[in-house]
């Protein structure tokens, strides 16, 4: 069955290079980084190399070099794409939410991460590595940055008064929905055979998250705790 080619706005659907309708050696670049792709959401990313890819799009072992100096460099591009890709899912939640509430606009970036692992499965396993292991971008650092002001952005309008409230918030939302948008990627939620089967869970999981949102901000006219270290530095 031929599949059809792939661009970055779907990386879930990969196969060979040289079995896409409408693949030829003008679009090596594109073809290389999708079969890139590929490997990494087939085998993972540590089977990747210029080598393997390569060969699963089809072209000469001395085919990458043209393009990518390196793995670590190929790898980098396809990371800072992905951070790119995950900035524009988020916001593009956000704009689908009409509700003028700061804690249902937080909740539709939340939705909007888990969008963009569904999406961009192979983006999403790579990302966050290739940041823990600084691989060579000229942009991965920036496109990372501005993905992150975008979810730092809804938590100001929680909590506007304190910074260090914000990056405590915000650091709980990431670290939670991360954690959902990686048990479903993994197939460890949402399945049948899982402890919590259920279709919706990990969006069920924003839900309730932004119920403890709100109720840790509006209790006893208070917001969001200062994160523990901040405070025990404080009192020295």
């Amino acid at each position: 069955m031929v599949q059809r080619r792939v661009t970055p706005s779907k990386s879930a659907k990969v196969g060979k290079a040289s079995d896409r309708a409408g693949y030829h050696h003008g679009d090596l670049r594109r073809a290389l980084l999708d079969a890139c792709l590929a490997i990494i959401q087939f085998e993972g990313v540590g089977h990747t190399s210029l080598r393997a890819v390569a060969k699963r799009a089809g072209v000469s072992a001395a085919a990458p070099y043209h393009h990518f100096p390196s793995r670590e460099a190929m790898l980098g591009e396809l990371a800072s794409e992905g951070f790119v890709l995950f900035a524009d899912s988020l916001l593009a939640r956000s704009r689908l939410s009409p509700s003028k509430d700061p804690i249902e606009h937080l909740a539709s970036l939340g939705r909007g991460y888990l969008d963009f692992a569904k999406d961009y499965p192979a983006h999403f396993r790579l990302m966050f590595l290739a940041l823990a292991e600084g691989f060579p971008s000229d942009t991965l650092f920036a496109h990372a940055g501005r993905s992150f002001e975008v979810l730092l952005e809804g938590v100001r309008k929680v909590v506007p008064d304190s910074q260090e409230a914000q990056q405590s918030l915000a650091l709980l939302v990431w670290s939670a929905t991360h954690g959902a948008a990686e048990l479903m990627a993994q197939g460890a939620i949402g399945k049948p055979s899982t402890l919590f089967p259920g279709p919706n869970v990990a969006e069920d999981l924003i839900e309730n998250l932004m119920r403890l949102v709100r109720s840790g901000n509006h209790e006893n006219g208070k917001s969001i705790q200062k994160p523990r270290h901040t405070a025990s530095r404080a009192r020295r």
